[in-house]
């Protein structure tokens, strides 16, 4: 197994929504809304991109860390 941690690039944002959207989906209730709050977080005016992160498996995207201005 091959474990790659990097900054997240904005080609990235599409898998890291898919990956959010499968690790939540019918997890609290029907359906999921978990990765819209990471499209919402990227368009907040506190978001710092330069902080984001993500971690591979194998060459695909397993994780995601995002940070923000409090």
């Amino acid at each position: 197994m091959d474990i790659e941690i990097r900054k997240e690039e904005e080609n990235d944002y599409y898998e890291t929504e898919a990956m959010t959207r499968r690790a939540f989906y019918n997890v609290y209730n029907l359906g999921c809304v978990e990765h819209l709050v990471v499209r919402k977080l990227r368009k907040h005016e506190d978001y710092l991109p330069e902080f984001s992160r993500v971690a591979l498996v194998d060459g695909k995207i397993a994780g995601l860390i995002m940070d923000r201005l409090y």
